[in-house]
C-alpha cells in the first residue's frame, strides 16, 4: 500500500478579496513526501490534471476528494 497518492486544493487569499491563489499538490501517503505541486490564480480541472501529470512515478493509486 506504499503506492498511494491524494490530491487536494486549497486556496490562499490574494491581497485584493476575491482575487485567490490555488495550491493543488499530490502527496505520498506512505511518506508523507510531496509528489507534485503546481499554484494558479484559477481553481479548476486543469489545474489539478497538470498537477497529477508532474508526479515523477508509474504504478500509484490516486485518491481525491474532489466533488467534480
Amino acid at each position: 500500500m506504499g503506492n498511494i497518492i491524494a490530491t487536494d486544493v486549497s486556496y490562499i487569499p490574494g491581497l485584493v478579496k476575491g482575487n485567490n491563489f490555488y495550491l493543488s499538490a499530490a502527496i505520498s501517503h506512505k511518506t508523507k513526501k510531496i509528489e507534485s505541486w503546481l499554484l494558479s490564480d484559477r481553481n479548476d480541472s486543469e489545474l489539478v490534471v497538470n498537477t497529477i501529470k508532474k508526479i515523477n512515478k508509474t504504478n500509484y493509486i490516486l485518491h481525491s476528494d474532489h466533488g467534480t
